[in-house]
């Protein structure tokens, strides 16, 4: 069984932070579990500014915080993987 994809974004300003996989529910046969500041709703492509998850759906506009390139491709490529705006782009 195919583990499902969702999308992490930040707790405050709400900002894509990377993709991930939802966890089986140990409770429910053929549920998923999917963790607080996640959703399993795909994030647009973008360039530039990264989208954000407001009220239920991605969108892409000025945010609270910006966060400039450096910080968007840390978390991934700091373990040699690729940029999350690469992920997202299909690059």
């Amino acid at each position: 069984m195919a583990l499902p994809d969702i999308w992490h974004y930040h707790p405050d300003s709400k900002v894509l932070l990377g993709p991930g996989q939802a966890d089986p529910s140990p409770a429910e046969e053929d549920a998923w579990l999917i963790p607080a500041h996640a959703t399993d709703i795909k994030p647009p492509a973008f360039t530039g500014t990264p989208p954000s998850f407001i009220d239920g759906a991605w969108t892409v506009a000025q945010t609270k915080a910006q966060i400039d390139d450096n910080i968007i491709a840390a978390p991934s490529t700091l373990f040699g993987g690729p940029s999350i705006r690469e992920v997202f782009n299909g690059q």
